[in-house]
């Protein structure tokens, strides 16, 4: 009975070290729009990254709002992680127009100029969740690799509302990023989105 309690708590113990490595990396980092948010939805620079989910109501000042058929987002972790998920957070309140993204693609690189599509799914708005007002975290999962950046494309019909990203990895696998580029010089159209 003693050896099983002990190999319970060392499990326990092995089960919470493991989670509690899992930290958002993405928390308080850099990021680059290829378009600027709509001047009534603001972006400051920070709010997909500030940790802030936004309430499901397009109003809360925590949306970034974008009128843009396609709209590309780059986050810069500054350093190599080794990254386990990925999610991006998303509103639709059908009565203010404001719908879930048709398709979402992600691509990861560890330099800004070599990139890895890691996901790409078109969304059916029909077959979403019921009810007018909904929030949406598309997430991908299991990515088991090294980054710098991560990429985020979105394709929609009218208006475009988001308010966090969130990168889990393991802050402990930080390392120096091969030379490469800054967020702001990187190609957007280049960005191999592709499967």
């Amino acid at each position: 009975m003693r050896k099983l309690f002990i190999i319970i708590v060392l499990t326990m113990v092995l089960i919470t070290s493991t989670l509690a490595a899992q930290v958002n990396i993405a928390k308080g980092k850099e990021y680059f729009l290829k378009y600027a948010a709509d001047p009534k939805y603001p972006d400051d620079g920070t709010k997909l990254t500030d940790g802030r989910y936004g309430y499901p109501d397009y109003k809360d000042s925590t949306w970034v709002g974008t009128t843009r058929k396609d709209q590309i987002i780059v986050v810069d972790l500054k350093d190599l992680y080794k990254i386990d998920k990925v999610s991006i957070n998303f509103l639709r309140s059908n009565d203010e127009a404001v719908f879930l993204p048709a398709r979402i693609d992600v691509a990861i690189s560890e330099d800004g100029i070599k990139w890895q599509s890691i996901n790409s799914i078109a969304l059916d708005n029909k077959k979403m969740p019921p009810g007018k007002i909904i929030t949406y975290k598309h997430s991908v999962e299991k990515i088991n690799q090294k980054a710098r950046f991560i990429a985020f494309k979105t394709i929609s019909t009218v208006w475009l509302f988001m308010d966090e990203i969130e990168v889990l990895g393991d802050s402990s696998s930080k390392s120096k990023a091969p030379k490469g580029l800054y967020v702001d010089e990187i190609e957007l159209d280049l960005i191999d989105f592709e499967s």
